[in-house]
């Protein structure tokens, strides 16, 4: 604490978060049927190659716990695509803030929906396809119908940029989970908001 006097600077990042800037593992939850180890082995080997730093802590704590991983034939990272529940469509987002729905047999562009305020990082279907969840790098997170991409609704996340979406059915209809840059988890009832 004496040596904070001889600071004359200090940098934060745009939530004014203090981190230590690199991110540690802290456990892996595995589905029924599946075994905490071998699940971690196989996303361990898939983010070899990544450059992103979730990815390195997830290969950190794999080779930490001396577990065995295989080499991916080939690696290539893009970000800002989701495949539809049924596979026939490829939804697209990037850095011309423009969303793309492309047929996947034909390869050609269905849809094209341009004007959102960033790059759109993050893409996630509902399990029935109906809904689209899209978060843009400037904060706005949106669900979209996911037949016509036309926005169903804004998600008040406070212009905290969504890093991970995820569609859970429940008793109550659909909710959604959300991982923010704020740290935060949330959980959204999807018909109410």
């Amino acid at each position: 604490i004496e040596r904070l006097r001889t600071i004359d600077t200090l940098f934060v990042d745009k939530t004014g978060t203090l981190t230590s800037g690199r991110p540690a593992f802290r456990e892996v939850v595995a589905s029924p049927g599946f075994e905490a180890e071998r699940v971690l082995a196989l996303a361990a080997s898939l983010d070899q190659r990544s450059e992103h730093p979730l990815a390195d802590a997830i290969v950190a704590e794999a080779r930490r716990r001396g577990l065995a991983l295989v080499e991916p034939a080939s690696f290539d990272s893009v970000t800002g695509i989701g495949f539809s529940p049924d596979g026939q469509f490829l939804l697209s987002g990037g850095s011309d803030r423009t969303l793309r729905l492309w047929d996947i047999k034909s390869g050609e562009e269905r849809l094209k929906v341009p004007g959102f305020g960033g790059q759109i990082p993050l893409i996630t279907f509902s399990p029935d396809g109906q809904l689209v969840l899209v978060a843009v790098s400037d904060g706005e997170t949106c669900l979209l119908d996911g037949r016509t991409l036309q926005k169903v609704r804004a998600l008040p996340t406070g212009q905290v940029a969504v890093h991970a979406a995820v569609f859970q059915p429940s008793d109550a209809g659909l909710r959604l989970i959300t991982a923010g840059a704020d740290r935060q988890v949330r959980l959204w009832d999807v018909q109410t908001g």
